[in-house]
């Protein structure tokens, strides 16, 4: 029988939360200021319900918290704990300027009643979307009309947020990792694993990371004005560049800028930062606007004087395709020059597999290594220098990767340890090092990398065949700069007898990038041997197709659902069979999408769920390549429908978008209803599922046809 999970004890969370300020008193004291003082000591005096309803409260998502909602078996007087929370101003009534959050937080069928109350509900309002009828509300002042004492606001954020990140190191994690881990479903460090130590050195660096975080937070959500004023107020941001926290910011200021269009207050925030991809954005940004000497100097200065590796990459290919005579990239012209493996389609949801198999059939020993091989002989390697009862120091019981390299320090501190290490590689001491490592902490959880059985034989071959001086330059590398040398690295490990080569596998469609090119130069540059493999679709006249199309309650597969499929299964360019049906989404549909697509609730109602159909979509489609006008957007919802049932659904894929521009280039629109009034494709019940699966197979039959000729042709040169 499967053990019984524990059982949550009364006053957890309030246990939990004085858990934490212990942590913070014992090993973080010295960063608390005058106010989280007098919070802790004002908290501390409160009575013990007082204290649960507060941290109850804090741990609710939201700025405002229904009174109601707070009814609790192990808070007796319920009352009297607001009342004390409210004298003591550790809670308040909302203000005006969260009227928004106030009415968000009732249900619909809430907000539609508080409506007909005060004689403002019309039966249309009913068919508003829960966010369209905040709206409303807020446009007629309804939040004026909400009785007293019905929410709360939280007080004192700024000193129990400044606690919070001196234990988690960020305000993202939240103290449901102490829950979690009473119920054993997270593993944690214990102390005697580690010594839990303060993650910042002193009160200027804390409060500086403080800064940066609630910035970053807070550039996530805010409106286009609230980012204008937050731009303008560079100038006074901490200096607070060691670790990078200030480019770091402007860039990701710039970036929401950029994505609202406000293009000019864009290049500015990217103009105060020398960092890279600031300086990338900005030269893109001024070349756009023809300020093409701006851009010029700013790229020159890159070319003197590059942030990384990857701003210098940037820096030579925008330099040749804007200011030289190249028409390509240096990224396309690596691309185009690598040598072609032709793949039948059907694994259009995985090259690296049947590319491995392409190598071992020429006398390869290949395996998918990518990011894990590396992080894994690094961990390995250096076991004991990052796992030791001295050196694996973490933040807390949560954190268990070690604490040297969060904060870059692990080379600096450990320097001669490290090289007396890396002086092992390839010699028989150092074999049997690996060997021991492997066997003695296997499954250990480590920070570090994930474990498996079969990567010992695969990093022990790798290490008697490639040089040791390289080994040992990518691993002093990674050990300098554990952040920067994480990922990017190429997907192949191949090796044959003395040879050992790494292979960037790319197919039909996919680009370098930068970080990855970054990687493959270095590794070239310490003396390994990288090359590139393209993989060319091979067709297989035979190939079975299932052309899909699905209608949904909106436009984001982690937000939205499913209230339509219709597919179609080709063989031989025929139709086979079909699958068709609506789908109760479980939600209501939004009025802007029944305009769009005529799929009303009523007609939902008594429709299957997702789930008692997948079983059937799962069947038709097996074995066959899921095509789709938009692949990302149809493949993206089914994929995360199985995703909630947990059940990894794949297929590859074939998007008739991109093959339509690829095949028939220069059309004024890409649309599925331009295409077919450009091809004569009879669509007569655009958005509806079927009838636009039933358009795209004939799109497909036009892409095939073109396909099937450039493969032939291909063949008899």
């Amino acid at each position: 029988m499967p053990a019984r999970r524990p059982v949550l004890r009364p006053f957890y969370y309030l246990d939990h939360f004085h858990e934490m300020l212990r942590l913070v008193d014992l090993r973080c004291s010295h960063l608390l200021c005058e106010e989280e003082n007098t919070f802790l000591e004002k908290f501390r005096s409160l009575s013990k319900s007082a204290q649960a309803i507060y941290v109850r409260v804090g741990n609710r998502k939201g700025a405002v918290v229904k009174i109601s909602s707070l009814d609790y078996d192990e808070i007796s007087d319920l009352p009297t704990a607001l009342e004390e929370l409210t004298t003591q101003n550790f809670l308040k009534s909302p203000s005006d300027d969260l009227a928004r959050e106030m009415l968000a937080a009732f249900t619909k069928p809430e907000l539609l009643e508080l409506l007909r109350q005060h004689d403002l509900a019309q039966p249309s309002y009913s068919g508003l979307s829960k966010p369209a009828l905040v709206d409303f509300s807020l446009e007629t002042a309804l939040h004026s009309q909400i009785p007293a004492g019905t929410f709360v606001c939280y007080q004192c954020t700024e000193a129990i947020d400044y606690i919070r990140f001196l234990y988690f190191g960020r305000l993202r994690d939240g103290m449901q990792a102490f829950t979690l881990r009473d119920l054993g479903i997270v593993k944690t460090r214990d102390e005697a694993d580690g010594q839990f130590r303060c993650i910042f050195p002193d009160q200027v660096t804390a409060r500086q990371k403080f800064f940066y975080e609630k910035l970053s937070i807070s550039t996530r959500s805010a409106s286009s004005h609230e980012l204008i004023r937050t731009s303008e107020q560079i100038a006074q941001w901490p200096n607070a560049n060691e670790n990078g926290d200030f480019d770091r910011a402007v860039a990701r200021l710039g970036s929401k800028l950029e994505r609202m269009e406000l293009i000019d207050s864009a290049l500015k925030v990217y103009q105060a930062s020398p960092a890279h991809p600031s300086r990338e954005r900005a030269i893109r940004i001024l070349f756009k606007k023809d300020r093409k000497e701006e851009a010029r100097d700013l790229l020159d200065q890159i070319l003197e004087n590059p942030d990384s590796d990857e701003e210098l990459i940037f820096g030579e290919d925008f330099l040749a395709r804007k200011f030289g005579q190249s028409r390509t990239g240096l990224l396309t012209d690596l691309l185009r020059s690598a040598p072609v493996i032709q793949i039948d389609e059907a694994f259009r949801d995985g090259a690296e597999k049947p590319a491995i198999e392409h190598f071992k059939q020429e006398g390869w020993d290949a395996w998918h290594t990518e990011n894990w091989f590396w992080s894994t002989l690094f961990g390995i390697w250096f076991w004991d220098e990052l796992q030791g009862l001295e050196v694996a120091t973490t933040h807390n019981e949560f954190d268990i990767r070690p604490a040297a390299l969060r904060d870059g320090t692990f080379y600096e501190n450990q320097k001669e340890e490290i090289e007396a290490k890396l002086n092992l590689i390839g010699t028989p001491e150092g074999a049997a090092h690996l060997d021991q490592i492997f066997t003695k902490h296997f499954g250990v959880a480590n920070g570090v990398f994930r474990w498996s059985q079969n990567n010992l034989l695969i990093l022990q071959q790798f290490c008697a065949t490639a040089p040791a001086s390289a080994i040992s330059e990518v691993l002093r590398m990674i050990a300098k700069n554990p952040k920067a040398m994480s990922t990017g690295y190429p997907d192949l490990l191949l090796i044959r007898k003395k040879e050992i080569r790494f292979v960037e596998v790319k197919a039909e469609g996919d680009q370098i990038r930068r970080h990855q090119l970054a990687k493959i130069r270095l590794l070239d540059q310490v003396g390994l041997d990288v090359s590139f493999a393209r993989v060319q679709w091979f067709i297989d006249p035979d190939q079975t197709y299932v052309v899909v199309d699905i209608e949904t309650t909106g436009g984001r597969a982690e937000y939205h659902r499913i209230t339509e499929i219709g597919a179609v299964k080709i063989k031989k360019g025929k139709i086979i069979d079909r699958f068709t049906t609506l789908i109760d989404p479980e939600r209501a549909i939004p009025r802007k999408i029944t305009q769009l697509t005529g799929i009303t609730d009523a007609m939902v109602k008594d429709q299957p769920k997702f789930k008692e159909i997948a079983e059937e979509f799962n069947r038709f489609t097996a074995g066959a390549v899921f095509v789709a006008h938009s692949a990302r957007f149809d493949y993206g919802f089914i994929r995360q429908e199985y995703r909630l049932l947990s059940y990894n659904y794949r297929r590859p894929t074939l998007c008739t978008v991109v093959a339509m521009r690829k095949y028939f280039p220069g059309l004024s629109a890409y649309g599925l209803a331009p295409l077919c009034e450009e091809f004569g494709i009879d669509l007569t019940r655009h958005h509806r599922a079927m009838a636009d699966a039933e358009a795209t197979t004939e799109l497909l039959a036009l892409i095939n046809e073109k396909r099937l000729a450039a493969q032939g042709a291909s063949r008899s040169d």
